[in-house]
């Protein structure tokens, strides 16, 4: 489910990238280069293509980090609803565990060099292959994934913080008035979080990171231009992985905004009832009681 959902995210972002934003601007790079000095008079500019205004790098740096907090909540948003529904169940742990091995493996680049190293021997070398490359987006999105998986963490808390004061109960603090294993859920989404965070900080100051191998494939491909010619922008417009500075604005949009998703998925998962504690229990089979009774 993550592999697909971010599949599809990326290249979702992909083709709005490459249509609405790189080919105008590549366009009106181009209409400049030939109109030269000429592009004074009035007329020119009349015939001129779309001038984009704005930080739109900045934009879609925010949307892409955006879609990195909802692929990440959602192992968290399922797991609450399996343990409320079924507090014996334990198929969250064995979630968590494969979902770990998965993700470090992918932010840290690992997946995508070992399957570019397949090569294309058959079909199914093809599409691991295709499905692990990298590109500037996807290596915006893997390394957009540290720190956001603290959001679910911080909203959670939250709620049930607001939950327990409203029910007057210390013991609704971190829902365990519902199941003692939701504290030990959000537990463990912290502690995957912080123990995925910190793998992926010690294996980039060795060099081994998304963006490292990006950049060496790149630089691997290009290899083979001798003609000492500057190469069109357009040929691997989503080839270079540079990265700048995000900036207090891009924080605060994304974690204010992120926490106003996750909330919405939880709500949507839970009841805004049972959240906000005006409905005590949860009943995942009467979910049209969700706002007129205490049965949430």
């Amino acid at each position: 489910m993550a592999i697909s959902s971010r599949r599809i995210s990326v290249t979702l972002v992909r083709r709005c990238y490459l249509r609405l934003y790189f080919d105008p601007k590549l366009r009106y790079k181009r209409w400049l280069r030939e109109k030269g000095a000429a592009v004074e008079h009035a007329q020119d500019l009349e015939l001129a293509p779309p001038i984009l205004h704005g930080d739109l790098d900045m934009a879609f740096g925010v949307l892409i980090s955006m879609l990195s907090l909802i692929i990440e909540s959602m192992k968290f948003v399922t797991g609450l609803a399996e343990v409320v529904q079924d507090a014996s169940s334990l198929v969250w742990a064995a979630t968590f565990a494969f979902s770990f091995l998965f993700e470090a493996l992918l932010r840290t680049g690992l997946c995508a060099k070992k399957a570019a190293q397949l090569g294309d021997k058959n079909f199914i070398c093809q599409v691991l292959r295709r499905l692990f490359e990298l590109d500037a987006l996807e290596v915006a999105l893997l390394q957009s994934h540290f720190g956001v998986g603290y959001i679910g963490v911080a909203v959670t808390t939250a709620c049930s913080m607001a939950r327990a004061i409203r029910l007057g109960d210390s013991t609704a603090f971190l829902f365990a008035d519902v199941s003692r294993r939701l504290p030990l859920l959000i537990g463990a989404e912290l502690l995957y979080g912080c123990c995925l965070d910190l793998i992926v900080y010690f294996a980039g100051t060795y060099g081994i990171s998304p963006s490292v191998f990006a950049a060496k494939l790149a630089k691997k491909t290009n290899t083979g231009n001798d003609s000492g010619e500057a190469e069109d922008d357009s040929d691997r417009p989503l080839a270079d992985v540079s990265q700048r500075a995000f900036g207090v604005a891009g924080h605060c949009a994304v974690f204010v905004q992120g926490g106003q998703v996750f909330f919405v998925l939880i709500a949507v998962v839970l009841g805004p009832r049972f959240l906000s504690g005006l409905g005590r229990s949860y009943n995942p089979m009467l979910p049209g009681l969700w706002l007129a009774s205490d049965v949430c």
